[in-house]
């Protein structure tokens, strides 16, 4: 759902497809850092103080992307809620921590912390 609400917002704005999927591929989703570094490096070891990115500047430029999807009239579902959990985090004081911060938030919604043994 986040890349079909990407790529629409993107058309929308006058961008190729073919131009988004190689920004796409180039970033850090494409790469597949969630699951080879975001989860191994991060998650299992609890180390969200090291800023690889910081929340912050994430949270800034996930909140261009919803403004400019409120400009074109684009729905963008799940990147409001990534930003709403992203402003709950800063202001519960993670927004100097890495930009995978708000993970810490699921894990004490869920009760359970998803790291390695």
């Amino acid at each position: 759902m986040v890349v079909a609400e990407a790529f629409t917002l993107g058309v929308k704005a006058g961008v190729r497809p073919e131009a988004l999927l190689e920004a796409v591929k180039g970033g850090a989703f494409g790469q597949g850092l969630l699951l080879t570094q975001v989860l191994p490096e991060i998650v299992f070891k609890g180390d969200f103080d090291t800023i690889r990115f910081a929340l912050r500047l994430a949270r800034k430029d996930l909140g261009l992307a919803t403004e400019l999807a409120r400009e074109y009239d684009v729905p963008m579902a799940m990147a409001a809620l990534a930003e709403q959990t992203m402003v709950e985090a800063i202001a519960r004081g993670l927004g100097d921590k890495d930009f995978s911060a708000p993970w810490l938030l699921q894990e004490e919604r869920a009760g359970v912390q998803v790291r390695s043994r």
